[in-house]
């Protein structure tokens, strides 16, 4: 029988080309935290206390909430 030769198969390797890298500088100040004035603030289900821009307390009326959950 003859013998069977191989096919050689050569593979050109080649370095990978550099990419700049580009950035873009966005103008945009970022939104400022809304300030909420003290007082007392109510929700459909909800009441929030601000003292001094802060948060001191969040309520939430789960029997309030249950019912305007039932209108939805």
């Amino acid at each position: 029988m003859p013998k069977k030769t191989s096919a050689k198969t050569t593979t050109l390797k080649t370095k990978p080309t550099k990419k700049e890298k580009t950035t873009v500088k966005s103008t945009e100040m970022p939104k400022a935290v809304e300030i909420l004035p003290d007082g007392v603030y109510e929700g459909v289900y909800s009441k929030t206390v601000i003292k001094d821009g802060h948060k001191i307390s969040f309520d939430i009326d789960w029997d309030k909430l249950r019912d305007h959950l039932r209108t939805i």
